[in-house]
């Protein structure tokens, strides 16, 4: 019956009033569960997302990814981290959060334990990506500096292409397999 009543409204309820409302909902929501907030995470991942609150969106994704792990509910937390990565992506920033190309390995692993193996490579391969993609430096100095690097974290880099190999070999794609496993030894080596 609640679930008939909340259609009814949300459809009476003009969108941008929907956001804010959503938004308003989130931070009383969490209010009243005080202390125990971190178990409804999930619940105020959602409507700060639709509030788009984007700060407490990622920080209770974040909680709500980790907490579906611990659940073993594989999808639900592809799902919060799906929606922290696309925060991170939009310029959010957490202190909980690890590097884009980790969160894509963490999705890729999940897929791997469904037994989802095209979308785990493909998670994999853009953390791959991620990892080419990203300048690592301190900041403020130049490029050319001894402090300055393009070289992605070669643990990072190996446990990438070490997982990308799992899922071509399950996939009796040894070729491709092999070249990954080559390259994860080549990372550690340079590393």
């Amino acid at each position: 019956c609640q679930g008939i009543v909340q259609e009814v409204l949300s459809a009476q309820i003009p969108t941008h009033q929907a956001s804010s409302l959503h938004g308003v909902i989130g931070t009383a929501l969490e209010a009243t569960y005080a202390h125990a907030a971190s178990t409804h995470a999930a619940e105020l991942a959602r409507h700060y997302a639709l509030g788009d609150k984007r700060a407490a969106a990622l920080h209770w994704s974040l909680l709500a990814g980790e907490d579906a792990v611990r659940q073993q509910a594989h999808r639900e937390a592809i799902g919060h981290f799906r929606l922290a990565l696309r925060l991170l992506e939009a310029g959010e920033t957490s202190p909980r959060a690890s590097s884009l190309a980790q969160f894509h390995i963490t999705i890729g692993e999940l897929w791997f334990q469904l037994g989802e193996l095209e979308q785990a490579a493909r998670s994999f391969l853009l953390a791959l990506e991620q990892l080419q993609q990203s300048s690592y430096s301190v900041p403020g100095q130049p490029q050319g500096s001894p402090l300055h690097s393009t070289q992605p974290p070669p643990l990072q880099l190996a446990q990438a292409n070490r997982l990308l190999a799992d899922v071509y070999r399950m996939q009796g794609k040894y070729d491709q397999a092999l070249a990954h496993l080559q390259a994860a030894r080549t990372a550690l080596d340079t590393g």
